[in-house]
């Protein structure tokens, strides 16, 4: 079940106290005990009425309940695994009802929970046909729904891959999206890295993060521009445009990953509106993890003023 939200008096229960918070938030770790084993979540999506999805990359969807009504979830309950279809990394997750869309190496599938058991019963592709390797970098990656319902996502570079898949229509590196049914798959922009966040804001604009390396000056956000050239791996994209600036460079922390839009209606201590990135710390830089928060208000000219915390 869906509770409201915690107590003081469970929150105060919960906080981790080892993770160094700033400003006016708390780490707050969910007593997650009963269950399956929830063991390196890499993909977490939340739903409209507050049910929490996590994906691993072992292949496991799991859906947290909050079993005794604290306002915590404290069960993993086993809703999918990817391994069944033959598929292999579950990156990125998007919900739209009781379907579960699920971003793999070879394909994005969809998978259903019918009778709202909490189990998916059936599933099936919604867009294949992606350039794959064997390499465990070839990731599909920021599905994001828009406004009108087309689903967007990434593919991860190959420029690091030493046998890429071939890929003549230049998709991986890029940000692609498909109709709602899952046809007419189309090139958005071009020039990414590991682009794995992606969210949509109030105003229906999308952004995306993306790492330093390979023409990416920095750790970075991005407004997602059609057409847009974003600076990484230029030869694989002839005739691309000048690349794009950033529209923030990430200070703290190292390798950017999931990125949310922290609701207007949600705003305590002027956080309203705000983006949250997180960052990984990868490659023994483990002490560079880090969530920040990206506050932008628009100047009188039209420009933004963005600042990180």
């Amino acid at each position: 079940m869906v509770a409201g939200p915690p107590s003081r008096e469970v929150v105060e229960r919960h906080v981790d106290r080892s993770i160094m918070v700033h400003g006016r938030y708390a780490a707050v770790r969910l007593p997650v005990t009963r269950g399956v084993p929830l063991w390196n979540p890499t993909a977490i999506r939340v739903s409209p009425e507050g049910t929490v999805f996590v994906a691993n990359y072992a292949g496991e969807i799991m859906r947290l309940e909050d079993s005794d009504g604290d306002g915590l979830e404290d069960t993993a309950k086993l809703f999918a695994d990817v391994r069944a279809a033959g598929l292999r990394h579950p990156t990125s997750l998007a919900l739209r009802g009781r379907e579960v869309f699920v971003a793999t190496a070879q394909e994005i599938r969809v998978y259903e929970d019918a009778d709202g058991d909490g189990v998916a019963e059936r599933s099936r592709t919604f867009v294949r046909g992606f350039p794959v390797s064997d390499r465990a970098f070839d990731w599909v990656i920021g599905l994001t729904f828009d406004r009108a319902g087309r689903l967007h996502f990434s593919l991860s570079t190959d420029s690091y891959n030493p046998a890429p898949a071939p890929d003549p229509q230049g998709l991986r590196g890029s940000v692609l999206r498909v109709q709602p049914d899952g046809s007419g798959l189309e090139r958005v922009a071009t020039g990414l890295r590991y682009p794995y966040g992606m969210a949509l804001s109030e105003s229906g604009e999308l952004y995306f993060s993306d790492n330093k390396g390979g023409g990416n000056m920095s750790e970075e956000v991005n407004r997602l521009v059609p057409g847009a050239f974003y600076g990484h791996n230029p030869d694989k994209f002839p005739g691309h445009p000048a690349p794009r600036p950033p529209w923030v460079s990430i200070r703290y922390g190292y390798a950017m990953g999931g990125l949310a839009f922290n609701p207007s209606t949600n705003d305590f201590g002027g956080t309203g509106g705000d983006r949250s990135v997180a960052t990984w710390g990868p490659d023994f830089r483990w002490d560079r993890g880090a969530i920040s928060r990206v506050h932008a208000q628009r100047r009188a000219d039209g420009t933004e003023q963005v600042d990180e915390f």
